[in-house]
């Protein structure tokens, strides 16, 4: 569990921070909206394969082929649950200071954290478990995906203008 919690760490972080590179607009997890890069629940295929990457290097770190797997898995699926909770608990509309804006980021990145260990060990004893897990990482990949196709091109925008 503490491969888990270490895995969805990391990808979260490199998730949150290289995604906001990406040349596309994040979208808002919970409704495909395009969002400012940065905000919270805002998520990009970018920001996800960085999750992938940081699951990976978790995996890495533990050893062998199937950690590295297992590390991918929990790293998208905590990224995926952060970003969720986040588009909740941490929305711009509730207008939070530093202090608690600061405050509900922790809990948020511990409770996703947590869920994903504890799912992880239930998984150990259930493995039905990782099917619910694995649906949850598809959805990860194919939000973004949707949110770029929904999105207006350069060139339709520049026909638009003119």
């Amino acid at each position: 569990m503490y491969v888990a919690f270490m895995a969805v760490n990391c990808g979260d972080t490199l998730a949150s921070e290289l995604g906001m590179l990406s040349p596309h607009p994040p979208v808002l997890i919970t409704s495909g909206r395009p969002v400012a890069p940065g905000q919270d629940g805002g998520v990009s295929l970018w920001g996800t394969v960085a999750a992938a990457l940081g699951g990976l290097l978790i995996g890495a770190w533990e050893g062998g082929l199937a950690p590295c797997f297992q590390c991918v898995l929990w790293a998208v699926v905590g990224s995926t649950a952060d970003s969720v909770m986040g588009s909740l608990y941490q929305a711009p509309t509730l207008k939070l200071n530093w202090l608690e804006w600061k405050f509900r980021n922790s809990v948020v990145n511990t409770l996703s954290s947590g869920l994903v260990a504890g799912l992880a060990g239930l998984a150990s004893e259930l493995p039905a478990v990782y099917y619910l897990m694995y649906v949850v990482a598809l959805v990860a990949f194919i939000v973004p995906i949707l949110g770029l196709a929904r999105m207006p091109s350069a060139a339709g925008e520049r026909k638009q203008a003119l």
